[in-house]
C-alpha cells in the first residue's frame, strides 16, 4: 500500500513539474515568435498599461503626421498657383507699360489687349486651381471659385465663401489651411481681375494714359498677391517643422514600446532551450520510475 501511495505522489509531482515546464516552454516560444516578453496583460500589468497608453499616443501622432502630409500637398499647390498669378501680373505690367508709353499704333495697342485677354483667362484658371478635387481658393465651398461673367465690372463672379478650414497638426495646435479667393484676388485693396480688365479696356481703346493708370492697379494687385504668398510659405515652414518634431516623437515612442514589452531574444532563446531540456529530463525520469515501479511490484500485490 505504501508503495502505491509513493508511486502516486511521485507521478503527481512529475505531472506538475511537466506542466510547469511545458508552460515555461510555451511562454519562451511565444516570446521568440512575437519578439515580445509581454503578450497578455498578466505577463506584466504595469508594463502592459504603459504600453497601451503609449499605443494611444502613437496613434494620435500618426494621425497628425497624416494630416500634415495631406496639408503639405495643398499648401504647395496654393503657393505654386500664386507664383503663377505673380507671373501673369508681371507680364500684364510689362504690356501695360509698353502700351502706356504713347508710341504704339492703335493696331499694336489692340494686339497687346488681346494678349491681356489671354492673361485674364490664365488668371481665372489660377483662381480655380484644385487639389484632390477641391477648389483651393473657394473657401470651404465645393464648386469652382470663379467663373467668367461679362455682366460684372471685372469680368468674373466669385462663387466661393469666406470660410477658413482649421486642421489640428499637434496636440492643441491648429493651422489655417486656406485663404478664400475673395481675400486674394478681390479685396479692399482692389481686384486683380479689375486691374486686368482696366488694362485690356485701355489698350483696346488706344488710351495710353488709362493704360498707365491700369499699371498702377496691377502693381497694387501684385503687392497683395505677394503678401498672400507669405501665408503659404510660412504655413509650409510650420508644417515641416512640426513634422520633424512629430517624427522624432514617433521614433521615441517606438523605442519606448520595445523597452516596455520587447523580449530579450538571447534570453528568450536560452529559456526556450532550457525548458525543452528540462521537459526531456522529466519525461526520462518518469520513464525510469515507471520501470522501477513495475520491477518492484509483487505478484498479487
Amino acid at each position: 500500500m505504501l508503495a502505491r501511495v509513493t508511486d502516486s505522489l511521485m507521478n503527481n509531482n512529475l505531472l506538475l513539474a511537466l506542466n510547469q515546464t511545458q508552460q515555461g516552454q510555451n511562454d519562451a516560444l511565444t516570446q521568440v515568435e512575437t519578439q515580445r516578453r509581454v503578450n497578455v496583460p498578466s505577463d506584466d500589468p504595469g508594463a502592459a498599461a504603459l504600453y497601451s497608453n503609449n499605443l494611444a499616443v502613437s496613434a494620435q501622432v500618426t494621425q497628425y503626421l497624416q494630416n500634415i502630409n495631406s496639408l503639405n500637398g495643398g499648401m504647395q499647390v496654393g503657393d505654386a498657383a500664386l507664383a503663377s498669378a505673380v507671373t501673369v501680373l508681371n507680364r500684364a505690367i510689362t504690356l501695360g507699360t509698353e502700351g502706356g508709353n504713347g508710341t504704339l499704333s492703335a493696331s499694336d495697342e489692340m494686339a497687346l489687349g488681346q494678349e491681356v485677354g489671354q492673361l485674364q483667362q490664365q488668371m481665372l484658371g489660377v483662381a480655380n486651381s484644385t487639389f484632390q478635387g477641391n477648389y483651393i481658393f473657394a473657401g470651404t465651398a465645393s464648386g469652382p471659385a470663379y467663373s467668367a461673367d461679362a455682366s460684372s465690372p471685372d469680368g468674373v463672379s466669385y462663387h466661393g465663401n469666406t470660410n477658413v478650414n482649421q486642421v489640428e497638426i499637434s496636440a492643441g495646435s491648429k493651422v489655417a489651411v486656406n485663404v478664400p479667393g475673395s481675400q486674394i484676388f478681390q479685396n479692399g485693396s482692389g481686384s486683380v481681375f479689375q486691374a486686368l480688365q482696366d488694362l485690356k479696356t485701355a489698350l483696346d481703346s488706344n488710351d495710353p494714359a488709362a493704360a498707365q493708370t491700369a499699371v498702377n492697379g496691377l502693381n497694387a494687385s501684385l503687392s497683395q498677391l505677394s503678401q498672400q504668398r507669405v501665408f503659404y510659405g510660412s504655413t509650409i515652414g510650420r508644417l515641416n517643422s512640426t513634422q520633424t518634431v512629430l517624427t522624432n516623437e514617433q521614433t521615441d515612442l517606438t523605442q519606448q514600446q520595445t523597452t516596455l514589452v520587447g523580449a530579450d531574444m538571447a534570453a528568450s532563446i536560452t529559456q526556450l532551450s532550457s525548458a525543452e531540456m528540462a521537459r526531456s529530463a522529466i519525461l526520462a525520469a518518469g520513464a525510469r520510475l515507471s520501470q522501477i515501479s513495475l520491477l518492484t511490484q509483487t505478484p498479487g500485490g
